[in-house]
């Protein structure tokens, strides 16, 4: 394909125009039911991270950070006098499936063997005739999150998540 022609990935200046139906970055500030608060944020065009879907929690007794760009290690960090600090934690044969593809520590696992390990969870779901999770009610519950966004950013106002789409 020619660049500037088909896609929203197209870079010319001489292809198709037409109005953008969708936006390009989204942030929200939340606060869930325990009262913790925290955002969630996303943009399609921004440089610098690839593809940072990440994570980061923040308590009083430590905290804990994940991205998808170093998806087999995790920063720990545990309130500690004797060493502040995060600490990398690298992926191992202590978390789940992880031996059963390598030996060693700080192997990476890949996008690829994580689709097989979905699709033996998957096929285990089926089998057993119990539905795993994540599953339909957990994407009810995040479509039900984005409503939400999507009736505050008409409002102009706090919305909560009603549990009705």
């Amino acid at each position: 394909m020619q660049p500037g022609h088909g896609t929203h990935f197209s870079a010319g200046e001489d292809g198709p125009r037409g109005d953008v139906t969708n936006e390009d970055y989204v942030s929200a500030l939340i606060e869930f039911e325990n009262g913790a608060r925290g955002t969630f944020e996303t943009c399609r065009v921004i440089k610098g991270p690839g593809c940072e879907m990440a994570f980061e929690v923040n308590g009083t007794k430590g905290a804990v950070k994940w991205n998808f760009e170093r998806m087999n290690e995790y920063e720990l960090f545990l309130d500690s006098d004797e060493d502040p600090g995060f600490a990398t934690v690298f992926a191992n044969s202590k978390h789940p499936h992880y031996g059963a593809w390598y030996p060693g520590p700080t192997n990476s696992m890949g996008y690829e063997d994580l689709k097989v390990i979905e699709a033996l969870t998957f096929a285990k779901s089926v089998a057993s005739g119990e539905q795993g999770t994540p599953g339909f009610k957990e994407a009810l519950q995040v479509a039900e999150v984005e409503a939400a966004m999507e009736r505050s950013w008409s409002s102009g106002r706090r919305e909560e998540v009603t549990g009705r789409i």
